[in-house]
């Protein structure tokens, strides 16, 4: 149990340090268990990154499904709620603000239209891409130089999705870089204290 919190909080790690210090990273995430496991994950890195830049401001970006963003509780509004911040945030319908920086949530039918600069880029179910859309989330992020994090399952389809994921295992081969994860149990959030340390 514990290699399996040192291998998530060593891609958390990755994930926040790339964000906060603009390399513009694309890593890949196999969340094979379901949403709710990832959802976790993609929460805690932005709060990681929002409570890291609360007085500089950063903009986040996270592409999910529209059913899911208007539930809200699967978004860092339930996990700020639970938290009783109040006076600390504020919300709209697609987006979250805590001190100067935002997480803005789009639909994936709506990826064409999202226009911004970002220092982080999620995107949930990425299996789903076509090449079109990942290629324009790609260009979203060269434009801005920001982290992107593919989530989604594989499935040995040859989906866009599956490729990044080849590409990212054979660069770790040759450089020994890691850009790929594979995302197999639920973090809580007492398990980031000492990642907050890490990145900030």
């Amino acid at each position: 149990m514990s290699l399996l919190l040192d291998t998530q909080k060593e891609m958390v790690t990755a994930i926040a340090r790339s964000a906060l210090t603009e390399e513009g990273t694309i890593f890949s995430v196999d969340a094979f268990k379901g949403e709710s496991f990832l959802r976790d994950v993609a929460t805690q890195i932005e709060m990681l990154i929002l409570s890291v830049n609360f007085i500089s401001k950063t903009t986040l970006l996270r592409i999910m499904d529209k059913t899911e963003i208007a539930r809200r509780s699967n978004t860092l509004y339930g996990h700020l709620e639970a938290l009783r911040l109040e006076g600390l945030w504020s919300s709209t319908d697609n987006s979250i603000y805590m001190g100067t920086s935002e997480v803005q949530y789009a639909p994936h039918d709506q990826i064409c239209e999202v226009k911004g600069s970002f220092s982080l880029i999620q995107v949930e179910g990425s299996q789903q891409l076509s090449c079109f859309d990942m290629d324009r989330i790609k260009l979203l992020a060269r434009a801005s130089g920001a982290t992107v994090v593919f989530f989604g399952e594989r499935t040995l389809s040859n989906t866009p999705f599956d490729h990044l994921i080849a590409c990212n295992e054979r660069t770790q081969l040759e450089t020994g870089r890691v850009n790929h994860y594979l995302l197999q149990d639920l973090v809580g959030s007492n398990q980031f204290e000492d990642v907050y340390l890490k990145v900030s």
